[in-house]
């Protein structure tokens, strides 16, 4: 099976990075193809037929700084310009998430610490319209 992990950040030293290698690990042993898409590659060495950097999903891009800023920290009274902002970058997220999926042949897509976190509201909403 051809699965694709998307991922804020890969390689890193914290809990879901660690997590996720483990999951990488056990999954190529069952025989099966991992690809990886990712905003960000810490510490790790790419391999481009199977990892691929999309910056938008790192949790420290424009996009997921705004919107932890207008949704967390500064919130507008109308939330009208967060909700434009996380649908346009998700727009553009699951866009570029669809094209990998069919052009790596994904069978299935795990989402790690993305789906749910505040963090990054665009990208987990974009997850959300991929599946």
């Amino acid at each position: 099976m051809r699965i694709g992990i998307i991922i804020g950040r890969i390689g890193g030293v914290d809990g879901v990075a660690l997590e996720t290698e483990k999951w990488i690990d056990v999954l190529k042993k069952l025989g099966h193809e991992v690809f990886i898409m990712s905003g960000e590659f810490e510490s790790w060495t790419m391999d481009y037929e199977h990892d691929y950097l999309f910056p938008a999903l790192s949790f420290f891009s424009v996009e997921a700084e705004w919107g932890q800023r207008k949704a967390f920290f500064e919130p507008d009274k109308h939330p009208d310009a967060l909700l434009e902002h996380v649908e346009k970058a998700s727009n553009r997220m699951h866009l570029a998430m669809r094209q990998w999926v069919a052009k790596k042949k994904i069978d299935v897509i795990l989402s790690e610490n993305a789906s749910a976190l505040p963090c990054h509201l665009s990208m987990g909403v974009a997850i959300k319209k991929t599946c």
